[in-house]
């Protein structure tokens, strides 16, 4: 397998939606409005690509509700980035511009649940068929495209409706993500899941997805969060670097010993990154550097009782 660095990008701190468990808005903060300017992106892009980053992985806030996200995306592809996007599923008029989507070479779309109940209640909003809508059209129109779900008490038990539902539109890829908040985060006992459920959500997951020899180890990574209870990212495997502010000041990750300057970005040793901002632009290795591809089946119906049913 060839491996490949991805730098997941915050573009903006904005967003149309206020989802319960988003790191942006943790414990009723609202969206800043922030955004890095086209100079510093372009500028950072040169940067990245010098330190040796392949992918460019945009997220936010809602990367869409740039107006010059076309732009952005069309000087990663300058610079010869591999693109990638994350979006919630409800900017529907940018998804039908097929000269725009032809920028991205995955496009992540956002659905945890089928339920609008659900969706009112986590993701505030109700509109779960319009974002139905936009998977499916994305992939009838030869896009390349990921599902991701965050998995919380919830959604848990209702996971395997929402992968049957993947597998009838012909969706290859599902993140199964599970849900990573502190402590102190007003939601974290309503929405963490537990040892139990992590466990059989390692279980699901080796039933569903293709055979690869990283997915054990994110999800086992995931387990043993949940066992200290920490809930921090262990920026080993999974993340090697660092930091970037909305004003575009490249300055030391809190959670690294030492400060961290251009050009020498990269930091191989295993950290504890505590901090969960969006002045910060981390460079994976390993967890956005392998698809969640569906195996072409249902799940067992077997284990889905004892994953989804007998864990809670």
């Amino acid at each position: 397998m060839v491996k490949k660095t991805t730098a997941l990008w915050d573009l903006n701190e904005s967003c149309n939606l206020h989802c319960q468990y988003c790191y942006h808005i943790m414990n009723g903060e609202d969206w800043s409005g922030k955004q890095q300017s086209l100079e510093i992106i372009q500028s950072t892009m040169s940067s990245l690509r010098s330190a040796g980053v392949d992918i460019l992985h945009f997220v936010g806030g809602e990367p869409f509700l740039r107006r010059d996200l076309r732009h952005i995306a069309g000087d990663a592809k300058q610079f010869g980035f591999e693109t990638r996007v994350t979006t919630n599923g409800t900017v529907l008029p940018a998804y039908r511009d097929a000269a725009f989507m032809r920028l991205f070479d995955l496009i992540e779309v956002s659905l945890d649940s089928l339920d609008d109940a659900y969706m009112a209640e986590i993701r505030t909003v109700r509109r779960v068929e319009t974002i139905k809508t936009a998977i499916s059209e994305l992939v009838a129109g030869g896009y390349g495209v990921q599902v991701l779900a965050v998995a919380n008490k919830l959604n848990f038990q209702f996971l395997p409706e929402l992968i049957e539902w993947c597998l009838q539109q012909g969706i290859k890829s599902l993140k199964i993500q599970p849900i990573f908040l502190p402590q102190d985060n007003r939601n974290f006992a309503r929405l963490s899941l537990e040892e139990a459920e992590l466990k059989a959500l390692r279980r699901l997951a080796e039933e569903i997805y293709q055979p690869h020899p990283e997915l054990s180890q994110y999800y086992q990574y995931n387990v043993e969060c949940a066992n200290g209870r920490s809930r921090r990212h262990l920026c080993n495997a999974f993340s090697r670097f660092l930091y970037l502010s909305a004003d575009g000041q490249v300055m030391r990750c809190p959670s690294l010993a030492k400060p961290l300057a251009q050009p020498d970005w990269m930091s191989d040793d295993p950290k504890w990154c505590n901090q969960m901002s969006h002045d910060c632009l981390c460079v994976y290795s390993l967890i956005e550097n392998f698809e969640f591809v569906l195996k072409n089946e249902r799940p067992n119906a077997a284990l889905r009782t004892e994953a989804f049913v007998a864990a809670n």
